[in-house]
C-alpha cells in the first residue's frame, strides 16, 4: 500500500520521465517500486531510515543507507525530496544532497500538510526559482522549483549540534544531527533513566533507538568491560551516536536494525528510551514488538530497563512477555520501568 505523499506522485510519474533523479528520505512503502516500473527516470536512493532501505534496496540497486552522499555518487538533473518530521532535517537534506545536483536541476518536495511540507516554499526561496505547488491531494503537496542559486559547501561536521550531559560525578559530551530525537539537549525522560542506575552494566548490554548516543556512551563510560551496543533505524542517528562516541573516548558497536531484526544473541541489560512516532505520526507497534522479542534476547536474570510517558500502556506487556514490572522511578509525567526475566 503507498503512504499518501506516494498516492499524490503517482498522479505525477511524468514530471520524472527521463530524469536522472535523487529520492532522497523516501518512506518505506512501494513508492521506489512505483517510479522505478512506471517512469523512465535513472534513480538513486539515500536511504535515511533502515526500513525505508531494506525496502527501496529490492527493487532499485543504486540504493544506500547513509546520513551524507557515497563519495562516488554522479550528478543528477532532479531530485525529490519527502519532507522530514523537522524543518531543520529538511534544511540538512537539501543542503547535503545539493553537490551532486546539476545547474537548473528540478527540485521536487513532497510531504503532509501536517508534517510541515509547506515551510519547503520558504526554505528553498535562496536556492530555487519558481518554486510552485505541482498538485495537492490526500493532504499532501507537490512542490516544484529549479536550482537557480549556488548552494554552500555541505560539511557534515557543520551540522552536528553539541551539548553537554551530567550525570552525577559523570559528563559527556553529545553530538546530534538535524533530525535526531532530542537534538541539541537531553530529555527527562533519558535523564530519569540514567540518574536511577545505581549499578554498571556487565556483560553484554543494548542500547535500544540510540539517538544521539547519551545512553550507549554513558553504559560503555561505566564499565570499560561491558560490551555495548547500539541500533537505530535512522542513518542520522547512529551518525550521532558514533561521533558521541568518539568525543568521549569509548567503545561501542553501532548499526542499524529494525527492531530486533539484525540484533543477534543475548544480553545482561536492554536499556531504551523507545520511540512512538513514526515520522509524524504516532506508532507503538515499534515498541510493543520490541517489547516481546526482549525475552529471546535476554540472559536469565538479565534486565530490561524502559523509561516511558506513563500514559503508555507498556506495563501489562511487559509483565506478560518478561517478568514482574516494577516502576523505579517518575518524573514529569515519565516512568521508568525495570523487569528481570527468569527461564522457566
Amino acid at each position: 500500500m503507498l503512504t499518501n505523499a506516494n498516492q499524490l506522485l503517482e498522479r505525477n510519474l511524468d514530471v520524472f520521465e527521463q530524469k536522472k533523479l535523487l529520492v532522497v528520505n523516501c518512506p518505506d512503502d512501494a513508492g521506489i517500486e512505483m517510479l522505478m516500473q512506471e517512469t523512465s527516470a535513472d534513480i538513486t536512493v539515500i536511504a535515511l531510515d533502515w526500513r525505508s532501505f531494506e525496502v527501496a534496496s529490492k527493487t532499485c540497486q543504486q540504493t544506500f543507507f547513509s546520513h551524507q552522499l557515497p563519495a562516488d555518487c554522479p550528478s543528477h538533473d532532479a531530485i525529490l525530496i519527502y519532507y522530514p518530521k523537522s524543518k531543520q532535517e529538511f534544511e540538512y537534506i537539501f543542503h547535503m544532497a545539493a553537490p551532486v545536483l546539476q545547474e537548473n536541476a528540478d527540485v521536487y518536495v513532497v510531504g503532509d500538510n501536517k508534517g510541515g511540507v509547506k515551510s519547503a516554499q520558504k526554505q528553498l526561496a535562496g536556492y530555487c526559482a519558481s518554486i510552485g505547488k505541482v498538485d495537492a491531494a490526500r493532504h499532501c503537496i507537490l512542490y516544484h522549483g529549479q536550482l537557480t542559486e549556488a548552494v554552500p559547501e555541505f560539511r557534515v561536521e557543520a551540522w552536528f549540534k553539541q551539548y553537554d550531559v551530567s550525570i552525577g560525578e559523570r559528563a559527556l559530551q553529545v553530538y546530534s544531527l538535524p533530525g535526531v530525537f532530542s537534538h541539541g539537549e537531553l530529555d527527562i525522560a533519558t535523564r530519569l533513566l540514567l540518574e536511577e542506575q545505581t549499578d554498571k552494566p556487565r556483560g553484554r548490554v543494548l542500547d535500544f533507538g540510540c539517538g544521539a548516543g547519551v545512553i550507549t556512551a554513558w553504559l560503555a563510560s561505566r564499565n570499560e568491560n561491558a560490551t555495548v551496543e547500539a541500533i537505530d533505524v535512522s542513518a542520522l542517528a547512529l551518525a550521532s551516536t558514533e561521533k558521541t562516541l568518539n568525543a568521549n573516548e569509548v567503545d561501542a558497536k553501532v548499526y542499524p536494525s529494525n527492531g530486533w531484526s539484525q540484533v543477534k544473541g543475548v544480553f545482561n541489560g536492554i536499556y531504551t528510551n523507545p520511540p512512538f512516532h513514526k515520522g509524524v505520526k504516532t506508532d507503538y507497534n515499534v515498541t510493543e514488538s520490541f517489547i516481546r522479542g526482549c525475552k529471546a534476547h535476554l540472559k536469565s536474570k538479565g534486565q530490561l530497563h524502559l523509561v516511558a510517558n506513563s500514559f503508555l500502556k507498556y506495563p501489562p506487556i511487559i509483565e506478560d512477555t518478561i517478568g514482574t514490572c516494577h516502576i523505579v522511578a517518575k518524573n514529569k509525567g515519565f516512568q521508568l520501568y525495570r523487569a528481570s526475566y527468569f527461564m522457566r
